[in-house]
C-alpha cells in the first residue's frame, strides 16, 4: 500500500505533466524544468500542510 506521501507525490505528477511538457516544447532546458518542479513540488507540500492545519 503507497503512503499518503507517495500517492500526492502521484498527483503532483500527473498535475505537473503537462507543464512540463509544454515549458519543453518552447525551449526550456531539462535542468530548468526539474529546478521549477521541484520548487513546485515544495510549494504544494506546504500548501497541502497549511490546508491540514487549517482544518
Amino acid at each position: 500500500m503507497a503512503s499518503s506521501d507517495d500517492q500526492e507525490r502521484e498527483r503532483f505528477d500527473k498535475w505537473f505533466e503537462p507543464r512540463g511538457a509544454a515549458m519543453k516544447k518552447q525551449g526550456l532546458g531539462l535542468a530548468t524544468i526539474n529546478r521549477l518542479k521541484q520548487r513546485q513540488w515544495e510549494a504544494w507540500r506546504a500548501s497541502k500542510a497549511c490546508d491540514k492545519e487549517g482544518a
